[in-house]
């Protein structure tokens, strides 16, 4: 689909710091104008909420039909809010998107559950999203920051995981045209303002103004 309001996906490795970037984003657009939602990220609603996989919850496979079947529908319904708005200047974010659960699984398990569902790859990504920024982990460029402290329910305890999840997840998203990774730094407000020049670029609008910087 094409989509009237532009929807970019922002992923990222463990502890990439996507929810420290959430609400200077947000301000950073709301400054210029724009009317933002971002969709909370799904699995760790999930988790946070008692899921659980293995033998004292559900079979990996359940657990990724449901995340998607929730993604997909959460990603629809924040859509349909924000084209209610009067604003004709709306952007719509999801903290993860629809390609995540593929990082997570077996090679062949994601596409199962997208054949099962009468989906195609395509749809879940490059139809789906106007552009996806990666955040890479603390792990990969800033190893000493990296740390579990603020996600509980985060899976990968050291920096050496939590590098390999990164090139997992960065690779099920790089087939999107439109596919941007954000590289960590020790000076995380850099960070943050790579991401918004990416997302400006995306929305295409200047992420300078005369006299200031980005955020």
């Amino acid at each position: 689909m094409k989509n009237i309001i532009p929807v970019i996906a922002i992923t990222g490795g463990p502890g990439a710091g996507k929810s420290t970037c959430k609400p200077h984003i947000i301000k950073a657009f709301e400054s210029r104008g724009f009317s933002v939602l971002f969709v909370p990220e799904t699995a760790t609603e999930l988790f946070e909420s008692g899921v659980r996989i293995g033998e004292d919850g559900v079979d990996e496979l359940t657990f990724q039909i449901q995340q998607l079947k929730m993604q997909l529908e959460k990603e629809h319904r924040y859509y349909e809010i924000l084209s209610a708005v009067k604003n004709p200047k709306k952007l719509l974010l999801t903290d993860r998107g629809t390609m995540d659960g593929a990082a997570y699984v077996p090679p062949g398990m994601f596409e199962t559950v997208v054949k099962d569902m009468g989906l195609r790859i395509s749809e879940l990504c490059e139809e789906r999203y106007d552009g996806v920024c990666h955040l890479e982990s603390a792990a990969v460029g800033a190893a000493k920051f990296y740390t579990t402290e603020n996600n509980p329910v985060r899976k990968e305890k050291t920096a050496a995981e939590a590098r390999k999840q990164d090139l997992r997840t960065r690779d099920v998203w790089a087939r999107h045209p439109n596919f941007k990774v954000i590289e960590s730094y020790p000076d995380f407000d850099q960070k943050i303002n790579l991401l918004f020049t990416a997302l400006c670029e995306m929305v295409d609008i200047p992420a300078y103004y005369p006299g200031g910087c980005q955020i």
